[in-house]
């Protein structure tokens, strides 16, 4: 074992349970992308316990692979797929990407259920505000069970607008108490509105939101391989960097095969101390410089306690998005329940 994630379930259940009781809505738990890189199954099986009212994927095979680990909470799929069988037989949700998307289902004549998704400004998916009368129209003379209807707001900047666009086409559908209506995202939690009676939520559960105290999910440490004593004026690495002074080279075992990012300025912690990246990351392993020797084995802290998710997100100018989803399968998992 090189690299080691722990992740947190005791803290994703804290979290849920906090954004529910602030939210007041029902809550669709997006576990897109392996969960943000938390591990599908495990985030899945504690959220389903916890009667999440619905989970949102992206790909059918995370579906399938919910379905097959016996996780029957109801699923929304946003990708757009003809397998109608399958849809089918696992209970599989769709979200309606555009109105040609709808025209392609109703053809398809499966009674599968959709939630519609609505373009507000976003400008990627969705039905637009002239097409709604069609649409309905053309579900209503389907097996289609339309259970929800839903928008994605882009940004802080758009969001009035966009929600303002949302609430005056909702409010031309006349059955709109019999749907689930969600168009918050974890950004927008704590602005909250009138007319919705879900809320979707991504990055907040697993810690990730300035306003609510939320609590980290995943901590991350990789083991030294090998300290070498160095003297001033030695260079590391491929890009040769030279050591400024005495002192020692960690070798950690994780590199950007391991999902942690050539342009990462790498930061560790080791009992009270910060170490510093020298040389560029590796394939599969970095160097830091200590000043003094750290025995072979040892865990280095690379995300956790000391080092907090949004420090490092600073320092490495990278978005919590980008910095979860890239970190690869080739680091082991474990999973604790620890509260505090």
């Amino acid at each position: 074992m090189r690299s080691l994630l722990e992740i947190n379930l005791g803290h994703l259940q804290e979290n849920y349970l906090t954004i529910r009781d602030f939210s007041k809505k029902e809550i669709i738990a997006v576990l897109k992308d392996n969960a943000y890189g938390h591990d599908l199954i495990h985030v899945g099986q504690v959220l389903s316990s916890l009667n999440v009212k619905m989970i949102a994927v992206a790909t059918l095979e995370e579906a399938i692979t919910l379905r097959k680990n016996l996780i029957f909470t109801p699923i929304l799929l946003f990708e757009r797929t003809s397998s109608y069988r399958i849809l089918s037989n696992y209970r599989i949700t769709i979200a309606l990407q555009s109105l040609d998307h709808l025209k392609e289902l109703v053809k398809a004549n499966y009674p599968l259920s959709i939630h519609l998704e609505l373009e507000t400004g976003f400008n990627r998916y969705g039905i637009l505000e002239h097409e709604l009368e069609e649409a309905l129209d053309l579900i209503s003379h389907s097996p289609l069970l339309l259970k929800g209807i839903f928008t994605h707001y882009a940004c802080e900047e758009s969001y009035e607008k966009q929600k303002e666009i949302f609430y005056r086409v909702i409010n031309k559908i006349p059955f709109r108490p019999r749907l689930l209506i969600h168009g918050e995202s974890s950004r927008f939690i704590t602005k909250g509105d009138s007319f919705t009676n879900a809320i979707r939520i991504g990055m907040a559960l697993y810690g990730i939101h300035d306003e609510l105290n939320l609590k980290p999910v995943m901590k991350l440490s990789s083991k030294v391989l090998r300290c070498k004593k160095i003297t001033k004026g030695e260079k590391v690495s491929y890009n040769q960097e030279e050591v400024k002074e005495d002192g020692y080279i960690l070798t950690l075992g994780i590199g950007y095969g391991d999902g942690w990012k050539l342009s990462y300025p790498t930061i560790g912690y080791y009992k009270n101390h910060e170490l510093f990246q020298i040389g560029i990351t590796n394939m599969d392993s970095l160097m830091l410089f200590s000043k003094f020797p750290i025995s072979v084995g040892e865990d280095i802290e690379l995300l956790g306690e000391h080092l907090p998710l949004q420090i490092l997100l600073n320092r490495y100018q990278v978005s919590p998005y980008d910095f979860f989803s890239s970190l690869s399968y080739r680091i082991t998992k474990v999973f604790t329940k620890k509260n505090s």
